[in-house]
């Protein structure tokens, strides 16, 4: 065939395989397009869509282009019902479109019946799956109210959320604390222990980091996100060395914790980064000398260090401070 049209051939196969095969057999290169028929009764609606085809375009364009150019910050702390529109007390949001208790999965059940108990909707993990059953609940997606969630995605009323500030645009967004490792509601477990971390997240880690960030300067969430490689999938540890490394100064003037962690080491956050993680307790001495300057400790300015080469991640911008929402008390 080459010789016929006096050139190398690079052909784009749509559907069927045979072609190509047979193609690639005769050391023809073949790009493999993926592509089937359309599903009986979708017609009209794409062909509708074909003539929108140059709108599309432009918005897909334009989508792209406010992601690149999107500057987030880390501006506050506050509770899904205090920052999210329409969160009644029954309310429990989730990932993806709508849905309903009946099609939901295993992980997503599990995770709304452990979000049920915690909030005190019901007495128990089966007195909330009836409940669940029963429509007591009001389901919806975390997108729809501005609100992003891992995995099952679920968000109740007291839950904690982060404030993250778009300076570039000006919107914002919230999302919930990561609950770390283990069992944990975003993968459906909903056990004791999953309810006291949740607890404690809400009652003693959401309160101290919300004082925390009024103290310190809106923390540059992309110049994290650009040392990651994963897309931020599995940044927990990444994201939490961008913290700075000497929250003393910071952390001394607030209101030490009043219960325990769920993991039994007590009044106390794991702070720093990966190069100078250290366990701080209320009250516990600012460390000083050379080793607080290998930790990169910096009495004139707050920095906010990458953990996985130290260098210097000033923020730029300027976001304004977080004046919304206040975490409820009790």
């Amino acid at each position: 065939m080459a010789d016929v049209l006096g050139r190398p051939l690079a052909v784009a196969n749509a559907g069927v395989d045979l072609f190509a095969d047979e193609l690639e057999r005769q050391g023809v290169r073949v790009d493999r397009v993926e592509w089937r028929p359309p599903e009986p009764g979708t017609e009209d609606a794409l062909a509708r869509l074909a003539l929108e085809a140059a709108a599309i375009a432009r918005a897909n364009d334009e989508a792209v282009e406010r992601i690149e150019s999107a500057q987030p910050y880390l501006v506050g702390v506050g509770t899904a019902r205090d920052l999210l529109p329409d969160i009644g007390d029954r309310t429990i949001l989730h990932a993806g479109p709508p849905i309903d208790w009946a099609d939901m999965s295993g992980p997503l059940r599990g995770a709304v019946i452990g979000a049920a108990v915690y909030e005190g909707l019901a007495t128990d993990r089966d007195d909330a799956g009836r409940r669940a059953a029963a429509g007591e609940f009001e389901f919806g997606p975390c997108h729809e109210r501005g609100a992003v969630g891992p995995m099952a995605g679920v968000v109740s009323p007291s839950m904690p959320m982060c404030v993250i500030e778009n300076t570039t645009h000006g919107n914002r967004a919230f999302c919930t604390f990561n609950e770390g490792l283990g069992k944990v509601l975003r993968y459906g477990a909903n056990d004791d222990t999953v309810l006291e971390r949740l607890a404690w997240i809400r009652d003693v880690l959401a309160r101290v980091f919300a004082k925390a960030l009024d103290r310190l300067e809106p923390i540059d969430l992309r110049s994290a996100m650009s040392a990651l490689t994963d897309g931020c999938g599995l940044a927990a540890s990444s994201l939490t060395s961008f913290v700075p490394t000497s929250p003393a100064p910071v952390f001394t003037p607030l209101a030490p914790p009043t219960s325990g962690s769920p993991n039994g080491s007590g009044n106390s956050l794991c702070i720093g980064s990966r190069r100078s993680r250290q366990r701080w307790r209320p009250g516990q001495e600012r460390q000083e000398g050379p080793q607080a300057e290998r930790d990169g400790q910096d009495q004139s300015s707050r920095r906010i260090l990458a953990g996985s080469n130290g260098a210097d991640r000033r923020s730029q911008g300027g976001p304004r401070r977080f004046r919304g929402a206040v975490l409820r008390h009790g």
